[in-house]
């Protein structure tokens, strides 16, 4: 529904915008008239209305708009997606990691913590963990050049650096950084590990 806030009688300024509430299951099913609508809108920063929620959505693309000229949009009616992107989001059994990394996406940096295990142990190792002076990142037996990225939790990168093929650590002072947890990221081509480490002052 839409209503005119600014109206004379905002009660009679209702308008349907859409049908009964609709939901799509894990595997992208239709499910018609579940209860719905009590997900809250929320303006997105381009000026958009979103009500996102587990494995369902809808956008009002002209909020300011009466009827179909908003250009309300429920992603039932519209699979796979109101958000003009080729693949179907916001099902809750499906995480973001099936969609692989983005080199320079800050989402990137949200990992698990536990280290990528090859037939070796460890493939890099990040010392001491928690630190509170220095750390020093060790590669075990890794081969190739590889690019460093350190991000802090809220997707910032705070250092980086290149390892040639001949280097197996480097080191660098967290002496200045604020206590926290930090993801370490490593490159070559392809392949990427992760690990997380903590900062710890007293």
């Amino acid at each position: 529904m839409q209503w005119d806030l600014e109206a004379a009688d905002v009660e009679g300024s209702r308008m349907q915008l859409g049908g009964p509430p609709w939901q799509l299951d894990s595997y992208q099913n239709v499910l018609v008239g579940l209860p719905g609508g009590y997900f809250v809108f929320g303006y997105g920063p381009d000026g958009k209305l979103y009500n996102l929620a587990r494995n369902m959505h809808s956008v009002v693309e002209y909020p300011d708009e009466r009827g179909e000229e908003s250009e309300f949009c429920l992603a039932a009616d519209n699979p796979p997606s109101c958000l003009h992107v080729p693949y179907d989001l916001f099902s809750n059994r499906h995480p973001n990691f099936r969609l692989g990394p983005l080199p320079g996406s800050g989402c990137d940096s949200l990992v698990s913590g536990v280290p990528v295990i090859g037939s070796g142990g460890p493939a890099f190792e990040v010392l001491p963990n928690p630190a509170r002076d220095q750390v020093t990142i060790r590669l075990n037996g890794q081969q190739g050049d590889w690019q460093v990225q350190v991000f802090n939790m809220t997707g910032g990168l705070v250092q980086e650096n290149t390892l040639a093929a001949a280097a197996t650590e480097w080191a660098f002072s967290v002496q200045n950084w604020p206590s926290g947890t930090y993801v370490v990221r490593l490159m070559n081509g392809p392949k990427v590990l992760s690990q997380t480490f903590v900062v710890q002052h007293p």
